[in-house]
């Protein structure tokens, strides 16, 4: 597939990837990876790159942008889809693998949805407000009734609020470990540039000037 990937590049496209067709899983598996996935793009903050392979063809500017973005969990198929650019999907069906076995785990796969769900969408935090306001609506009914002898089932509405405060705390503290984690500015990356064909841009701008 690579010609064809520089194929579209020549035709202008900054990002030429590919687009899987259909992958040798569990039919369960991919149903909740389509689900996930178009749930993510559903709550995006900015788009969302659907059925993207991380296999891809991408021009330097685009890379550029990119790196721009000092997340501590960079997410491809969000990442591509905030710097725009022009895209080109390559439908392919991914063969099963012909050695070896597979370490991505469930648990794996489960803390690669939730990384890229905190990466692509503020949702989760901005759900925490919407479910509030009912919430507050309903408490406030159940003072007035106290008020004037018409109360609420205070277990039933005390229970409630109970599970509400456990949901929001676990929501915002999840946020707030991203949050501490990228306010630490650690490299997303570090090249060893004496055993990589890479260039070596911070030396070169050091030398220049």
């Amino acid at each position: 597939m690579i010609t064809d990937f520089v194929r579209h590049w020549e035709e202008g496209y900054d990002i030429v990837y590919g687009l899987r067709a259909s992958r040798p899983e569990f039919f369960l598996l991919v149903w909740v990876r389509k689900v996930f996935y178009r749930l993510t793009r559903l709550i995006a903050d900015w788009e969302f790159v659907l059925d993207m392979a991380e296999f891809s063809l991408v021009t330097d500017r685009v890379r550029q942008e990119v790196l721009r973005n000092r997340s501590t969990f960079p997410f491809v198929r969000s990442d591509f889809g905030y710097v725009g650019f022009r895209r080109r999907g390559i439908p392919y069906r991914r063969e099963p693998r012909a050695f070896g076995k597979t370490h991505y785990s469930l648990v794996r796969m489960t803390q690669f949805a939730v990384g890229g769900m905190l990466t692509a969408s503020t949702f989760p935090l901005r759900f925490v407000f919407y479910l509030a306001l009912p919430l507050i609506f309903i408490d406030v009914v159940g003072v007035l009734g106290s008020i004037f002898s018409h109360p609420l089932p205070q277990d039933a509405l005390l229970n409630t609020n109970l599970v509400f405060l456990v949901g929001a705390v676990a929501t915002i503290a999840i946020y707030v470990s991203r949050i501490y984690r990228d306010s630490a500015s650690r490299p997303i990356f570090i090249v060893d540039h004496q055993n990589s064909i890479l260039p070596d841009r911070a030396a070169d701008q050091g030398s220049a000037s």
